[in-house]
């Protein structure tokens, strides 16, 4: 019988007030790599886990997603992405000047460190 995974939500015990843009660029960086899983890391519809966790390390936020699944095809530089959904997840992790972090073992890592505020207003770049 085939399963969803199950996804586990790990939150700081203090809440983390942000602006609304930036919440924004947070839920759709999820959105996208949740998709991703959801569609590639089980093949068959198979069980598996999916960890979500937002914490406050050194007065930047890092938001980690981390599945169980089957990882990813070879290295992925989300500068160089062909995929829609890793084209958006590159433009928007710049928008919240986020550094960025792919591992590949036991499935797949996501791990995006950015300041809890934001520098300065962060607008679509032209070209």
């Amino acid at each position: 019988m085939a399963t969803d995974p199950l996804i586990a939500l790990r939150l700081p015990d203090e809440p983390i007030g942000l602006d609304l843009d930036r919440a924004i660029y947070i839920g759709l960086l999820l959105n996208e790599v949740l998709t991703n899983v959801r569609k590639h890391a089980f093949p068959s519809r198979q069980g598996g886990d999916v960890h979500v966790t937002l914490r406050l390390t050194d007065g930047d936020l890092e938001l980690t997603v981390s599945d169980s699944g089957r990882g990813l095809p070879g290295a992925l530089a989300l500068e160089h992405a062909r995929t829609l959904g890793f084209r958006i997840v590159g433009g928007v992790a710049r928008r919240l000047n986020a550094r960025v972090r792919v591992e590949n073992h036991a499935g797949a890592r996501f791990i995006f460190t950015f300041p809890r505020e934001a520098e300065a207003p962060v607008e679509p770049q032209q070209g």
